[in-house]
C-alpha cells in the first residue's frame, strides 16, 4: 500500500509540478491523491480484523492490573494455594509482576502461598537505588520495599526475579542483592532467583498477526539478556542459600513469542496471561525441589549453592 501511494504520489503529484503543470490541476491530483489514501486506509482498517481475530486480554497483558500488588497493595497480594500454611515471598520488577499468574499454578502444585510484591522497574528489596529509575516510580518502589519487608522474616523462603538485563548494570543494585541474600542466610532462609526470560528486538504481536495468515515470520531475538543472567547467576552462585533457576533452554521457549500455535508474550520481554501460566507449568519440578531445599535448610546449613537448568 505505501508503495502504491508512493507511486500515485509520484506519477499525479511530483511529476506534473515538475512539468510546470496549473496550480488548479495539480489541487485537483492532490486532492484526488488525499482521498485515494483516505479510502485505503479505511480499506485496511475493515480488512485487518478480518484477517486476524483483535487478541483477547489474555494474550495482550501479562495481568489484570487492578488485582495485582504491582506499584501498590491489593489485599494481602497471596497467589497460589490460598489456604497453604507454607508461605513463599515472591519479590521483583514488572518481570516480577508477570509471574502472579505463574505463582497461582506454582503454588497450587507444591501446596504453597505465595506472596507478590512489585513495582515498575524497581526490585523490591531494601536498599535498591531508586534514583536511577523515573521519578514517577521512585515512590512505589519505596512503598513496595517497605511492605515487602514486613514479610520477609516471616517467609519461608524468598523468590527474586527481575529483568536483569536493565538491572545488572547498576553495581549498586548488585551490591544490594549481595547483601539480600546475605542476610537471607543469617535468616537460614533460602532464596530462587530466576532468571530474566528470553528477549525480542521485534514485536510479538506483529509476529503472531503475521504468522496467522500465513507469512511465517520469525522472531528476531536480543542480543543482551542472556549475559545480564550470566552475570546474575555469576553473584547468586556464591552464596550457599541462593539457587539461580534458568528455564531459558527448555522447548517452552523455542519458538519464541509462539508456544504450541498460541502467543505467549505481551511485549518484547513479558509473557502474557497464558505464557506466565504455561511458564508455571514447566517450573513445577524445580520448585518442588525448591521447596525440599527450604524445608531442609531449616535443619542444617551446610550445602553449597546452586544453579537449576533444565537439565538437571
Amino acid at each position: 500500500m505505501t508503495l502504491g501511494c508512493a507511486y500515485v504520489s509520484y506519477r499525479y503529484v511530483e511529476t506534473p509540478f515538475r512539468e510546470r503543470s496549473s496550480m488548479k490541476s495539480t489541487l485537483a491530483r492532490i486532492m484526488g491523491l488525499s482521498a485515494t489514501s483516505i479510502a485505503v486506509i479505511a480499506l485496511a482498517a475493515a480488512i485487518n480484523p478480518r484477517l486476524v481475530k483483535p487478541l483477547p486480554d489474555s494474550l495482550t497483558r501479562y495481568a489484570n492490573n487492578a488485582e495485582i500488588c504491582h506499584g501498590k497493595m491489593v489485599g494481602n497480594c497471596i497467589r497460589g494455594d490460598k489456604e497453604a500454611q507454607r508461605t513463599l515471598l515472591m519479590l521483583g520488577d514488572s518481570h516480577a509482576a508477570q509471574l502472579n499468574y505463574f505463582a497461582d499454578i506454582v503454588g497450587r502444585s507444591i501446596h504453597a502461598r505465595i506472596r507478590v510484591i512489585t513495582s515498575s522497574n524497581c526490585v523490591t528489596i531494601p536498599g535498591f537505588d531508586t534514583d536511577r529509575i523515573p521519578e514517577d516510580g521512585r515512590k512505589d518502589c519505596l512503598n513496595q520495599i517497605a511492605e515487602s519487608e514486613k514479610y520477609e522474616s516471616g517467609a519461608d523462603g524468598v523468590i527474586i526475579a527481575g529483568m536483569w538485563q536493565y538491572q545488572s548494570a547498576s553495581d549498586k543494585f548488585m551490591e544490594q542483592l549481595d547483601k539480600f541474600l546475605s542476610k537471607a542466610a543469617d535468616r537460614n532462609q533460602q532464596v530462587l532467583v530466576l532468571a530474566q526470560v528470553p528477549m525480542l528486538s521485534s514485536n510479538p504481536q506483529r509476529v503472531y498477526r503475521a504468522n496467522s495468515i500465513g507469512f511465517n515470520l520469525p522472531a528476531s531475538m536480543n542480543s543482551e539478556w542472556a549475559a545480564a543472567n550470566s552475570k546474575v547467576k555469576d553473584l547468586v552462585s556464591r552464596h550457599k542459600n541462593a539457587t539461580f533457576l534458568d528455564l531459558s533452554s527448555t522447548p517452552f521457549f523455542a519458538e519464541v513469542p509462539i508456544q504450541n500455535h498460541t502467543l505467549i508474550y505481551q511485549d518484547t520481554h513479558h509473557l502474557n496471561e497464558v505464557g506466565s501460566q504455561r511458564y508455571g507449568e514447566v517450573a513445577i519440578p524445580f520448585f518442588k525441589s525448591f521447596m525440599d531445599r527450604v524445608y531442609m535448610s531449616k535443619a542444617s546449613t551446610s550445602g553449597v549453592g546452586s544453579t537449576l537448568s533444565h537439565t538437571e
